[in-house]
């Protein structure tokens, strides 16, 4: 990526550099050959997701050293672009003088489509029975908490709770280990891993879903699923995190502590009120339609490029 940027800035004469998360750490010392205006598009904090997701020690040299970058990149972006407060509130402290523009993210098409061909397609690959549909989509780091979900899961179907876990994404040794424990537990049955599968298939899964569970346990920067699940209008089930509360709260989503213990009686309680299930999600797709939606999404960076 750095060759090829460094090729077109040669080649080419540009108004601006639009670098996103660690590009910019090229991108700003290219600049300073160039000149051109410099955006840095920050949706998530390196230096942050590093130490908290066990990569790096949160106070050490590593960390230390990333978070040199990304302040010497802050102080040469003529704006920072962030998606959360809790990620403008970083850059506050790390640079207090940046010039920041704060828009959240939105989901990646104008509305939901049900996939409920997808979905049957999904159904039969995964040999699904006639069971409530719980669905994780998104990687298996640590500070996602899907360990949480998986111990969840195993409580209810110890408890004779009806419904299967539908878990997307991973690595196969992190789905190996998730699938030990679960063996080990003796619940198989009511688990399915998926492994990595392409974005264009999320909308099926999203459709297969009774219950669409985020159960983060670290970080504070809101990932973009939060607004697919919520285009969807299926009930979600997150975290009581900041990650998830500058989007969710307890109108549109059912919030529980980051304990497997809670998550399951979250889960639970949105399969035995269906009603309140219902609402949660017709809650959550009126918000993103509102608030959050891929058309405001757009005006919001039409006019901050009309501001630079």
């Amino acid at each position: 990526m750095a060759i090829k940027t460094f090729w077109l800035l040669l080649r080419k004469r540009y108004d601006v550099v639009h670098a996103v998360e660690e590009s910019v750490f090229f991108a700003s010392l290219f600049n300073r050959i160039w000149g051109r205006k410099l955006i840095y598009d920050m949706d998530s904090c390196i230096s942050d997701q590093l130490a908290y997701s066990g990569k790096l020690k949160p106070e050490g040299k590593g960390v230390r050293f990333i978070e040199w970058m990304e302040r010497r990149a802050i102080r040469r972006s003529h704006r920072v672009l962030t998606v959360c407060d809790s990620l403008s509130q970083v850059v506050r402290r790390l640079e207090p003088s940046a010039e920041i523009v704060q828009i959240e993210d939105a989901p990646l098409e104008k509305e939901f489509v049900d996939d409920a061909n997808g979905a049957q397609e999904l159904a039969v690959e995964l040999r699904l029975g006639d069971h409530a549909r719980v669905v994780y989509t998104g990687n298996f780091e640590s500070y996602q908490g899907v360990d949480l979900l998986v111990d969840a899961g195993i409580e209810l179907a110890k408890a004779g709770v009806s419904a299967q876990y539908i878990l997307v994404g991973g690595r196969p040794d992190q789905v190996d280990l998730l699938s030990e424990r679960v063996k080990a537990a003796g619940v198989e049955d009511a688990f399915r891993f998926t492994g990595l599968r392409p974005i264009e298939e999320m909308p099926a899964f999203m459709s297969l879903a009774h219950i669409l569970v985020s159960p983060r346990s670290e970080g504070t920067n809101t990932a973009l699923k939060i607004y697919g699940y919520m285009q969807s209008g299926r009930p979600i089930v997150a975290t009581n995190l900041e990650t998830h509360t500058q989007v969710l709260d307890l109108d549109c989503a059912m919030l529980t502590e980051p304990n497997a213990a809670d998550i399951a009686r979250g889960i639970r309680q949105v399969l035995a009120l269906s009603d309140r299930g219902r609402s949660l999600g017709l809650a959550a797709k009126k918000r993103v339609d509102e608030t959050y939606s891929l058309t405001q999404f757009k005006q919001r960076v039409q006019a901050m490029y009309r501001a630079l």
